[in-house]
C-alpha cells in the first residue's frame, strides 16, 4: 500500500502584500508517495514544522519550556488530530478535506470568492 501525500501551495495575488483584506490562490498538488503510512507522517511533520504556521503556534509550549511530548502532542494534533488547526494545515496523507479547510476559514470571517 502507498501513501500519497498532498500538499496544499498558498500564492498571495500581486501588488496587495501589505494589505489586511489579501488575495491568496491556493492549489493542492501531489508532493511525495511513501511506501508505509509512519514515513509518510514523519513527513508531513517534519515538513510542517517549516513550511506552516505550526512554527508560530508552538511558540508558547517552546518559551515555557514544554516537554517534548508536549511538544509532540501538539505537534501530532496540529498535523492529524485535532482539527481546530485544520486551516493551517498544507499537508495531507491523501487528498485534503478542502469542504471543512473552507468551513474552517468561513468560521473567521474570511470569504471565499470561488468554490
Amino acid at each position: 500500500m502507498s501513501f500519497t501525500i498532498y500538499r496544499i501551495d498558498i500564492v498571495e495575488v500581486e501588488g496587495n502584500h501589505f494589505s489586511l483584506g489579501r488575495d491568496e490562490s491556493w492549489t493542492v498538488r501531489e508532493d511525495r508517495t511513501f511506501d508505509n503510512e509512519q514515513d509518510a507522517k514523519n513527513y508531513i511533520l517534519d515538513r510542517s514544522k517549516i513550511f506552516t504556521d505550526c512554527v508560530l503556534l508552538v511558540q508558547p509550549l517552546i518559551a515555557r519550556g514544554a516537554s517534548n511530548e508536549e511538544k509532540q502532542k501538539f505537534y501530532n494534533g496540529f498535523c492529524f488530530d485535532d482539527d481546530t488547526y485544520i486551516k493551517y494545515r498544507r499537508f495531507f496523507i491523501g487528498k485534503p478535506p478542502i469542504e471543512d479547510i473552507k468551513a474552517a476559514l468561513k468560521n473567521d470571517g474570511v470569504k471565499i470568492r470561488r468554490q
